[in-house]
């Protein structure tokens, strides 16, 4: 009796466990979780290349403004849902939903020597999956909706950033904002994406 009782305790343990860390994985990226329980909880970071990814819906707002609120929140978890996947089937990592808008960075943590190729790949990715997307939203009686993705390669500084309570894994420096802009001329020039040369 005590050894199925203590057998109970344990496997009762293992399921809160493996549910912890599921649900972690939901709110930071499943390779994130894996590098901050290995103990990476320290403030700080590193210099890293990295290929940032930056994707926004072009006139959201107006849009949302003649929809219901629930068509709304349907509507961008079935856009980020579809968009999610390009990027992480490329082994980009979302760092973070910003609005309407994705920001996702390549090489960091988990290196890969064709981070920039990866990232153009799930641009692309991003790109055919809209026009599906749209499909089924046009045949619901939904409007359609219009991405704008900017791509730029460069140093970043990767790490955990805030304080002792409260830290967030992130990349910042210039070559976030410049992608960042990148991703801003799509509207200007008319294109879905855009590439910086590096």
């Amino acid at each position: 009796g005590l050894l199925a009782e203590g057998i109970n305790h344990m496997a009762t343990g293992l399921r809160e466990k493996e549910f912890m860390k599921e649900t972690f994985g939901k709110v930071v990226a499943p390779a994130v979780r894996d590098h901050l329980l290995k103990g990476n909880l320290q403030l700080g970071g590193e210099m890293r290349t990295a290929t940032v990814l930056f994707c926004d819906l072009r006139g959201f707002t107006s849009l949302s403004e003649q929809l219901a609120p629930q068509q709304v929140v349907e509507m961008l978890n079935i856009h980020f849902d579809t968009m999610s996947r390009c990027i992480e089937e490329e082994g980009g990592l979302i760092n973070k939903f910003i609005g309407d808008a994705i920001m996702a960075i390549y090489n960091v943590p988990l290196p890969y020597a064709d981070h920039a190729a990866r990232a153009y790949r799930s641009a692309m990715r991003m790109i055919a999956s809209l026009a599906e997307m749209n499909a089924g939203f046009l045949s619901r009686g939904l409007p359609q909706l219009k991405i704008g993705i900017g791509l730029h390669t460069g140093e970043v500084l990767a790490g955990n950033i805030g304080s002792s309570s409260r830290l967030e894994y992130t990349v910042i420096g210039d070559t976030v904002n410049v992608a960042s802009r990148i991703e801003g001329l799509c509207k200007e020039t008319g294109k879905a994406l855009l590439i910086s040369e590096a």
